[in-house]
């Protein structure tokens, strides 16, 4: 592996362990981003990239969304 490759492997693994759709703390994962984005030596890079979070509609809210969409029921 090239040090290019090792730092996409290193980057990838933190973010399976740590992100916040897999139970990590949003606040720790977005420090980590930081500390990649300073080790970053290219302008291009893909850590680079801004961090937004959102939260998930409720189930009621995605359940009635969903019904809505759907058309008549004709027998």
């Amino acid at each position: 592996m090239t040090v290019r490759e090792d730092d996409r492997a290193e980057f990838l693994a933190y973010v399976r362990e740590n992100h916040p759709d897999a139970g990590g703390d949003p606040h720790e994962f977005a420090e980590g981003l930081a500390r990649f984005r300073s080790r970053s030596s290219r302008e291009d890079d893909r850590f680079d990239a801004p961090v937004t979070f959102t939260e998930r509609p409720s189930v009621l809210a995605r359940f009635t969304r969903r019904k809505s969409r759907r058309g008549p029921r004709v027998h």
